[in-house]
């Protein structure tokens, strides 16, 4: 997996595993963000919608309410870009897959991403210090679904760094 900038846009280039990841992820992402803050479970809502903010900053249950939406409009307001991209990288490519992202959606893409982070994370009670693994023996004892919720994690913030990378021109 690498990124790199190409005349305005950033190419992220995938192995076969890495593009069939990411393609259901992005299928994911995007049937999450469909679904309304009161309405989607309890984790995810906890991970993207929480309220603890507004409460910090004695927001009224109207304005919480209001703000949450707001949230949920942003997301929303991708759903089109996310489709593009999981459409790039459907089918089957045994030469692995190149993803194109105009640099104007790059933190879109990045959001989505680290949205399903922490979805998965939330979803699987992964905690900080599991994401912050020392050994292979320590991520071999964890249950089957979480050992995979962690490696997504993973793969998901390698390819974070490498945008970013690429963004900077490292």
């Amino acid at each position: 997996m690498n990124a790199q900038r190409d005349k305005g846009t950033l190419l992220v280039h995938l192995n076969v595993f890495e593009g069939r990841l990411l393609h259901r992820i992005l299928g994911i992402i995007a049937e999450n963000y469909k679904v309304r803050p009161e309405d989607i479970d309890s984790q995810t809502a906890e991970a993207w919608y929480s309220a603890r903010g507004c409460r910090a900053a004695k927001m009224s249950a109207d304005e919480t309410r209001d703000w949450l939406a707001a949230l949920h409009q942003v997301k929303q307001a991708n759903l089109a870009r996310i489709q593009e991209w999981s459409a790039a990288l459907a089918g089957v490519k045994p030469a692995g897959y190149s993803l194109r992202l105009d640099l104007g959606a790059a933190e879109a893409f990045m959001t989505a991403i680290n949205d399903y982070r922490l979805m998965a994370a939330a979803r699987h009670d992964i905690t900080e210090a599991e994401m912050d693994f020392g050994s292979e023996r320590e991520v071999a004892n964890l249950p089957p679904a979480r050992r995979a919720a962690l490696m997504e994690i993973h793969l998901l913030a390698w390819l974070l760094e490498e945008i970013l990378a690429a963004l900077n021109g490292s």
